[in-house]
């Protein structure tokens, strides 16, 4: 049996660290990742709260899919953009332009 163990300097991740670091490299798309963060619990309380039935499915499911997904995919874009050496501005380029895309397709399919 063989046994792992972590290197001695490996310090835990802090969230507040992280979300500076976030902020720091490209605030837009981090700011759209806390509002949908934000945003899950105010629709889980909307499908609780209204019953409206479209189709047979409570109104409030598709926001909060969207919401979810979105925070989930741009979470996983801006790490991954961290990750590319060189050009800065197409990579802030394409993280605001992907902000701006996502932001307002949930607008649009909130209303």
């Amino acid at each position: 049996m063989t046994t792992v163990s972590l290197p001695t300097n490996c310090a835990p991740v802090r969230p507040q660290r992280l979300l500076r670091q976030a902020w720091a490299f490209n605030w837009p798309l981090t700011l759209t990742i806390l509002i949908n963060l934000a945003f899950i619990p105010i629709l889980l309380a909307a499908m609780l709260l209204d019953p409206k039935l479209i189709s047979g499915v409570n109104g409030w499911i598709k926001p909060f899919k969207f919401s979810l997904s979105i925070a989930i995919y741009a979470t996983s874009f801006l790490w991954l953009l961290t990750l590319v050496q060189g050009r800065r501005r197409w990579v802030q380029t394409a993280a605001n332009l992907t902000a701006l895309a996502l932001t307002t397709e949930l607008v649009l399919i909130v209303l």
